[in-house]
């Protein structure tokens, strides 16, 4: 049984692939089918041929193709209208992207959820509502969403880290302290505990440890912060896209900190 997100990434592969031709004809042939939907015979081709019609829509939606040829030599009936089609810049961007396409939220939140099986099921929840966001150009919620995602991730990383002193007293005071605080100053009184002592940490989790959390976090959180307050301030499609395109790697990253802080429990909270 065909998979409609597997074949919604082959189809976007295909069609930004030299093999789908100038014109990029939403007329898709039998071969056509059976060669980008990874199907074996002409009977698995026509069960693909409607899910591809509905894809190719969901792309139209989505931004990543628009009607039409574009050709220099292309008349007023075939150059901006169906059956042809062609993958729009912003589209050409998204295909250059790599390994995570906020435009397949489904195969983005398994490859999320494959890379860290223990991710809290807060996170997903908002990603699964930004990306939707995304995909329906509601961007303001897009950028707000994916803040609260990133927010999430941070403060159990500062509970973890809060969890590594045996000081039952030193841990309360500081989970205490960190209770009270709003995210942003939560957060500084937090780096500025785990930036001295990064230098200690295993190079895969120190390289670039201040780009990765402290410039990734807060670039997600100003967006969202100015996404999420009446300022009347606009956000770019490529803005959010790019901010989820980052954030598996920051996730990756706040989760194998906490692994470490979870098995090495000795001091840290120490000035």
């Amino acid at each position: 049984m065909l998979n409609r997100d597997e074949v919604k990434s082959r189809v976007f592969e295909w069609l930004v692939s030299e093999d789908c031709g100038p014109q990029r004809q939403s007329q898709i042939t039998m071969p056509d089918l059976i060669k980008c939907c990874g199907c074996t015979n002409e009977r698995e081709a026509t069960d693909a041929a409607l899910m591809v019609v509905e894809i190719l829509n969901d792309l139209h939606l989505e931004r990543l193709i628009v009607p039409g040829t574009a050709s220099p030599n292309a008349t007023d009936r075939d150059g901006f209208s169906w059956p042809f089609f062609r993958v729009t810049e912003y589209g050409r961007r998204v295909a250059e992207a790599g390994e995570y396409q906020p435009y397949d939220p489904d195969g983005y939140l398994a490859r999320l959820k494959q890379q860290i099986p223990g991710i809290d099921p807060t996170i997903i929840r908002y990603l699964e509502q930004a990306l939707k966001c995304l995909r329906m150009d509601c961007l303001l919620a897009a950028a707000v969403m994916t803040g609260c995602a990133a927010e999430k991730a941070l403060l159990l990383l500062i509970e973890a880290y809060g969890n590594a002193s045996k000081d039952g007293k030193e841990r309360k005071m500081f989970v205490s302290q960190m209770d009270k605080r709003p995210i942003a100053q939560a957060y500084r009184a937090f780096w500025k505990r785990l930036e001295p002592k990064a230098k200690t940490l295993p190079s895969a989790l120190s390289d670039d440890l201040a780009t990765m959390l402290d410039g990734t976090f807060n670039l997600i959180r100003r967006t969202r912060n100015a996404a999420g307050h009446p300022t009347g301030t606009s956000i770019d499609r490529e803005t959010v896209h790019g901010h989820l395109i980052l954030f598996p790697s920051y996730c990756r990253r706040v989760y194998a900190l906490i692994e470490y802080f979870k098995a090495a429990p000795a001091g840290w909270l120490n000035p």
